[in-house]
């Protein structure tokens, strides 16, 4: 093995090519564990959940309250954007202990399960959160359209976005070149 002063290893080759047929050269310093690329690509997974949970559910929850029930025209919504940025800080961060559970639960069980059935238990813990959640707040739930568009966006949020999709992808190609 001859290693160069930048951090590459070369492999020295053997005279007969069917025991070792090309040099293989390994770039040790750039490679990561796979733990490490999983629990980036979780953390990046529910990063993605919680800010368009958060950002798109204030917008649409305007645009259907504005439009349907209380039947305002729509430069009087995006007028109110002041109230709707409040909206969106409030829920993101009342939504923070909310998604921590989310990522250790993603986390602890991403090997555990296929990708579909792990997609399944983050919706239901998901569905089930945004309603614990409003409840500890002291929400009214005479509105409780609030709760029902909170639910079915943060679940849309979870079948949307691609869980470990890098990593799958370099597991696939490992395969592939064996």
């Amino acid at each position: 093995m001859l290693c160069l002063n930048k951090g590459r290893c070369t492999f020295a080759t053997s005279d007969f090519p069917a025991e070792n047929p090309r040099t293989q050269t390994r770039n040790f310093p750039y490679t990561k564990p796979l733990y490490t690329i999983n629990n980036f690509m979780t953390i990046k997974y529910t990063l993605k959940t919680w800010l368009f949970t958060g950002i798109v559910t204030p917008h649409l929850l305007y645009l259907i309250l504005g439009l349907f029930v209380k039947k305002v025209n729509l430069i009087e919504i995006f007028d109110s954007y002041i109230f709707i940025l409040i909206v969106i800080l409030n829920g993101l961060i009342f939504s923070i202990p909310a998604m921590i559970i989310f990522w250790i639960l993603a986390r602890n069980l991403e090997g555990k399960f296929t990708t579909n059935r792990l997609k399944i238990i983050l919706s239901i813990y998901s569905f089930i959160s945004v309603w614990v959640t409003f409840y500890l707040i002291g929400f009214e739930y005479e509105k409780v359209y609030w709760v029902i568009t909170y639910s079915l966006i943060i679940v849309s949020g979870v079948w949307i976005f691609n869980f470990k999709k890098k990593a799958e992808e370099n597991k696939n190609s490992v395969q592939q070149r064996l």
